[in-house]
């Protein structure tokens, strides 16, 4: 965790619905948690990725994704989040690190649209040539020529020293498209005739032989205000997001309460019978998602007991479960969060197993990945 932005808990108001929120806190096979729930984006991007490089590594705040390869190496992550028809405002924000470079000339590319035409939907990363090293920023304009953001700082340096947060925000309200660097804004132009839309294909993170390490990955349709751009500087947004294969039987987990943020004493966990039925519950609290045991993560129950052959289990254990009981088809398991600022940067992993009285009825829920934050 890194707690030196945080002599002080920075209050946040609640933001918008974001579209794509990765924390790559998971670091075991080629799912990726999507944290921003509800999405029109699916729950899980998915990492493609040579046999020889190793795509999990440590991140400013837990884990990171490494996508900075060789053109003889892949590494991409496809949000499955497709841009046809997107248009209109459109941010995103995110740590970087380039720990050495590629040595044969590409850019590092950090976003990219994969679709059948040469034309880009959206493309952010270091260029080479005259402009070698510095954020460059391109979309399709709905009309007249395309839109284009060079950032004055020289990012690939400062990336290849250090870990940089940034944030690339097209308000089209204000008619404006702005670029930050660490927390502050580093240049802004008019938008003028360059309204992004026309979009298509789906997004990328990385790009074949080219990359960042990337940690912290926040994508919006929508404008990031100033305010929101410092939070996202000063330390991980909370966010909870569903994963795995989505439960079995009927049974669901959501969260009540407002974001995992730290402090939310009210923040809890919504248990669930879609059949309306009363019942006990246990709750799984979970550090990882890779493993239970020895057992590697998912894996069906079935090897457990024939009562729940076909339900899969996604979370472990090894913190703790908690137990209650449902009415009616719903429950809740309280998960306070203190006022602690160790607590920032924490992922933990939840799925709960519903126990249907009288008839002994197994339900097993969707999981929850709790990314605690600001």
């Amino acid at each position: 965790m890194r707690l030196d932005f945080l002599a002080v808990l920075i209050p946040a108001s609640v933001c918008a619905q974001d579209t794509v929120h990765y924390k790559f806190d998971g670091r075991c096979g080629t799912m990726v948690v999507n944290h921003a729930d509800p999405s029109p984006a699916p729950r899980h991007g998915v990492i493609t990725a040579s046999a020889s490089h190793q795509p999990w590594v440590q991140g400013l705040w837990g884990g990171a994704f490494d996508g900075n390869t060789d053109i003889f190496t892949v590494s991409q992550l496809n949000t499955g989040w497709s841009l046809a028809g997107v248009g209109g405002s459109f941010s995103y924000a995110a740590w970087v690190r380039i720990p050495g470079t590629t040595g044969i000339g590409l850019p590092h590319t950090l976003l990219t649209t994969v679709q059948p035409t040469t034309v880009p939907g959206f493309v952010s990363g270091t260029t080479t040539g005259f402009l070698e090293g510095h954020l460059l920023t391109q979309w399709t304009a709905a009309s007249g020529p395309a839109g284009l953001s060079i950032t004055a700082a020289n990012v690939k340096t400062l990336a290849t020293q250090r870990w940089v947060h940034l944030a690339f925000v097209i308000d089209v309200a204000a008619g404006s498209y702005t670029a930050w660097v660490d927390g502050a804004i580093d240049h802004t132009n008019a938008l003028g005739a360059a309204v992004p839309g026309n979009w298509s294909g789906t997004l990328q993170v990385g790009a074949l032989g080219s990359g960042f390490v990337v940690d912290e990955l926040v994508i919006a349709n929508r404008a990031f205000s100033a305010a929101e751009v410092a939070t996202l500087f000063a330390g991980p947004r909370a966010a909870a997001g569903a994963y795995g294969a989505g439960g079995c039987r009927g049974g669901t987990l959501t969260t009540i309460g407002g974001p995992p943020r730290v402090p939310n004493p009210g923040f809890a966990l919504r248990i669930g019978d879609s059949n309306g039925q009363s019942g006990i519950y246990s709750l799984s609290v979970g550090s990882n998602r890779c493993f239970v045991g020895s057992i590697p993560i998912p894996f069906d129950l079935g090897l457990i007991s024939p009562l729940v052959a076909g339900c899969i289990s996604d979370a472990p254990n090894d913190i703790g479960a908690l137990g209650g009981s449902y009415v009616g088809g719903t429950g809740t398991a309280p998960l306070g969060i203190p006022n602690a600022a160790n607590f920032i940067g924490y992922d933990v992993y939840c799925q709960a197993a519903l126990i249907e009285l009288p008839s002994g009825l197994i339900r097993i829920t969707n999981a929850r990945a709790i990314g605690i934050g600001l």
